[in-house]
């Protein structure tokens, strides 16, 4: 089914207010089919602004869970960039490194897990349970 954008909008700015990102200045993007993920942000931290990016054809995930999942995403994104400076810092600039490899898909793995989590839990307490969620 084909995500309509007045929708997603609207869903955007009511998880928006419940996750206090009032503060931000978040617009919505939707990508044609051929875009191979379900949602994604485009955030410039310095200005707390960005975009949430979502397929217009969602497939077997439902619009809240890619809204809510992606504005966690913004929510972590101070600590987000945060880890990945302190790992260069670690770890130099070579990100053939096996050790820094190493570290960052850890810590991505951690963030994925936590922003899933996180989405599974705004919706458990809405009393919606998602219909399909990324790792499950």
């Amino acid at each position: 089914m084909k995500v309509d954008h007045d929708e997603a909008l609207d869903l955007l700015r009511k998880w928006q207010d419940i996750l206090y990102l009032n503060d931000w200045n978040l617009s919505l993007q939707i990508r044609d089919s051929s875009w191979r993920k379900s949602g994604d942000i485009d955030v410039t931290l310095e200005y707390a602004t960005g975009s949430v990016l979502v397929r217009e054809v969602l497939d077997d995930l439902d619009l809240d869970t890619v809204i809510v999942h992606e504005l966690v995403h913004i929510k972590l994104y101070a600590l987000d960039q945060m880890i990945e400076e302190l790992l260069g810092f670690v770890y130099g600039d070579d990100d053939h490194d096996p050790k820094k490899k190493f570290a960052y898909s850890q810590f991505m793995g951690v963030l994925e897990r936590t922003a899933e989590d996180l989405t599974r839990a705004l919706l458990d307490a809405e009393g919606r349970k998602p219909i399909k969620t990324w790792l499950a």
